[in-house]
Formats: structure tokens, C-alpha cells, sequence
């Protein structure tokens, strides 16, 4: 079953050679805890120059990252390991009724908005395509607006919507720009809101 780890973030503490099915992180045992026989996560690890996702499907003995397949780049210590919601991360959900099983139970013609994944942005690399996903449940129409948030960064969709998930994207140049706040209001005026100041990571090799 897939599992998801809102907010884990972490380093590469020794090389990963391209093809490695072990990875070595500084603090694995938020992903040790929780992926165990059967489960699994997704992670993505980038530094200056590649970024990809990797399927952890457990833990050596030591503390490893075990993967489901070879990495396709190889990335330097110091690079970034973190969990993000993803496209890939939404189907997961989808697919095992994740969103259906967490949403709360309707009351009459309205359920109110509230998020279900993706409540935190991760550390966010610096000068590397960054994607996340928020998702969220309730009775749609949606009004989603973007209040603050850094120049480099696209959220989309916006406005008046249907959807029940908003992607937001973008490649930061830099840290300076550290403010987040994202509004989404559904029926009888209830609402949720992201409040956030962001994390950046210098990538390895940048």
C-alpha cells in the first residue's frame, strides 16, 4: 500500500552511483517507520543537475533506502531527498481510494472544503524544477486563490473550478522569496487555508 510522509525532507549522507538500489540518507527512520513489508513511498531525489522519483519499498538493516528499480542518474552526497506530492503521488491515492477513505462524511448539500494531501510544501531545490500537489475534498464549486506566494511559482488551477487539486510549479533562482498563502474556499462559505514560509536547498553540484 502506498504511504505518504507530508513533510519529510532530507540529504544524501554518501554518493548514490547511477543504477543504485540503496540510497543513504541522514535520517531515514521517518520512511523506516512507516514503509515496511508490502508498502511502499515516493520520493524525489535531485541535486544541480537531474531529478527524479524513486519507489522506497523498505529499509536495510543499516538504514538504507531500498528501491523498486535502479536510479537513472547518479546524484553526489548533499543531494536533496524529500517527499513531494506529485502527479504520480495523486494517482496513488486515486488508485487505492486513498482520498475517498480520508474525506469527511457528507451533511446535507454541503461538505465542507478541507485538505487531504499535500498540507506542506518541502524543502524546494534551487535552480531545479519543483512540482507539489495539494488536494483537498468537499462540495464543489471551488475558489482557489493564490494570496502570496514567490514570483517564480505557478499555481494552477486558480480562480473558479471544479477540481479538487491544484498543482504548483515552477524553478526557484534563488531563496529570497520565502512567503506562501493559498486560499480555497468551497460551499457555505467554509474555507482552508495554507500559511507558509518556504525551505530552500542549495542542490549539490549547483
Amino acid at each position: 500500500m502506498f504511504v505518504g510522509i507530508d513533510g519529510f525532507s532530507t540529504l544524501l549522507v554518501a554518493p548514490a552511483p547511477q543504477g543504485t538500489q540503496l540510497l543513504t540518507v541522514a535520517d531515514g527512520s521517518a520512511v523506516c517507520s512507516l514503509v515496511d513489508s508490502g508498502d511502499f513511498t515516493v520520493l524525489v531525489i535531485s541535486d544541480g543537475t537531474h531529478q527524479e522519483n524513486v519507489q522506497v519499498i523498505g529499509c536495510t538493516g543499516s538504514g538504507q533506502l531500498r528501491l523498486n528499480a535502479p536510479t537513472e542518474y547518479a546524484y553526489p552526497a548533499g543531494a536533496c531527498v524529500r517527499f513531494t506530492v506529485t502527479a504520480e503521488v495523486v494517482c496513488q491515492l486515486i488508485a487505492q481510494g486513498g482520498c475517498a477513505s480520508i474525506a469527511p462524511p457528507p451533511t446535507a448539500a454541503c461538505t465542507p472544503v478541507q485538505i487531504i494531501a499535500g498540507r506542506s510544501l518541502p524543502q524546494i531545490p534551487i535552480g531545479v524544477p519543483f512540482e507539489h500537489a495539494i488536494v483537498w475534498s468537499g462540495t464543489s464549486p471551488f475558489s482557489v486563490t493564490a494570496l502570496v506566494k514567490p514570483s517564480w511559482m505557478t499555481v494552477s488551477p486558480t480562480g473558479i473550478t471544479s477540481a479538487t487539486a491544484a498543482i504548483i510549479s515552477g524553478t526557484a533562482p534563488d531563496d529570497t522569496e520565502r512567503y506562501f498563502q493559498l486560499l480555497i474556499e468551497g460551499c457555505n462559505s467554509t474555507r482552508v487555508e495554507m500559511i507558509q514560509t518556504l525551505c530552500y536547498c542549495q542542490q549539490a553540484g549547483a
